[in-house]
């Protein structure tokens, strides 16, 4: 995917006005996610926002929503989450597209008439499946349709009005070009997004390695140099200066463990690395507890280097390097939210915590750290 992505969310301004840096968990029901991630998993009482993912465009002449066959198996779920926490409010994220690419969404987006089409349907499916709102994320890799920025500000035009006219429902829309920051304007009205929008959250969860980088901490909170533009820090202020309050942006963290393989042959000069595969922490929390030494970055962003996890197909040999997130590097960045005083955080993808407790030290003990300090 091309990008870290900006969400812009309508919510209540009364509600926003209430505090700062609340907590929005997101997680995907996949057939992958949940043959481990099971809705009695989910804590609710951690979260202020639960997005599930996801559902998609189907029809574009007469646009309708359909949800993956996973979600399914949490709507059921849904009220004994807001039985537990009353305040939590549960959205469907609806992606553009259900596998890498589809035209459906961009056909529809295109029609003026399918656009309104969609706004009714998206409000009918919201109120039918006791849903608080939807997340629309566009997700496309490169822009296929000269008249996309308009016509994608018109769709959340049209959604957010029928959103509106209903108290307490929620709509988010996602935009993906962060990585490319130059395109952001060129390819999204920013100003449009924040005028219709009560917060924003700009996912800065996942950066792309530069050019010729071969591993590395993908989520940095501070540019690396003057011309660095995939940062935390750099985007935040970023979409700021397009006029967005930063009473109304949410960052977003993700406790993936990226994990790199050492490939390099001494024997014929041959030096590198390879990414093998991104996990989630409690894999990695075994190898920390031997006692290996942790390294840190300049933004505290902590890595390790050593053995194969066991958890990592054994055809792959040799010594890796893993980047991850912990309390110290999550903390730094829940305190420049804070300082900057913006919204609060996203967690991305929630089931990337340790949420069995197998760390032996409770279960989401990231999401609860994130949900501590945010309070």
């Amino acid at each position: 995917m091309q990008g870290a992505v900006f969400i812009a969310i309508l919510l209540s301004w009364i509600q926003l006005s209430q505090g700062g840096c609340k907590t929005v968990c997101h997680f995907y029901a996949s057939n992958y996610i949940t043959a481990t991630f099971h809705p009695e998993h989910v804590q609710p009482s951690l979260c202020e926002f639960l997005i599930i993912g996801y559902g998609y465009v189907v029809n574009s002449d007469n646009p309708r929503i359909a949800m993956h066959e996973r979600v399914a198996d949490f709507l059921p779920r849904i009220s004994s989450y807001k039985k537990e926490n009353p305040n939590l409010k549960v959205l469907l994220e609806v992606r553009s597209s259900r596998w890498s690419f589809e035209e459906t969404f961009y056909k529809m987006l295109s029609s003026a008439s399918s656009r309104v089409k969609f706004a009714d349907s998206a409000k009918k499916f919201v109120l039918d499946n006791k849903f608080d709102g939807i997340n629309i994320r566009e997700e496309t890799v490169d822009r296929l349709f000269k008249n996309f920025k308009t016509e994608f500000l018109s769709l959340m035009q049209l959604v957010a009005a029928r959103i509106k006219a209903e108290r307490n429902l929620y709509m988010f829309a996602s935009l993906v070009d962060t990585n490319k920051v130059h395109e952001l304007d060129v390819n999204n009205d920013i100003q449009g997004l924040c005028r219709l929008a009560d917060m924003v959250i700009v996912e800065t969860s996942y950066f792309y390695l530069d050019p010729g980088e071969q591993h590395g901490r993908t989520s940095r909170l501070y540019s690396k140099s003057e011309t660095d533009t995939k940062s935390v820090d750099y985007v935040t202020n970023l979409v700021l200066s397009r006029g967005c309050p930063k009473e109304k942006l949410v960052i977003s963290v993700s406790t993936g463990v990226w994990c790199y393989q050492n490939i390099s042959n001494n024997r014929n000069g041959v030096q590198g690395y390879l990414r093998w595969a991104v996990v989630s922490y409690d894999k990695l929390c075994p190898f920390l507890n031997t006692g290996i030494k942790v390294q840190r970055l300049s933004d505290n962003g902590p890595y390790v280097m050593g053995k194969k996890l066991d958890y990592l197909n054994p055809v792959f040999k040799g010594d890796f390097i893993y980047y991850y997130e912990d309390d110290i590097s999550l903390k730094s960045k829940i305190d420049y939210a804070k300082q900057k005083g913006l919204a609060g955080i996203m967690f991305w993808d929630i089931w990337y915590d340790d949420f069995k407790g197998s760390c032996n030290r409770g279960k989401f003990p990231f999401l609860n750290l994130i949900h501590r300090e945010c309070r």
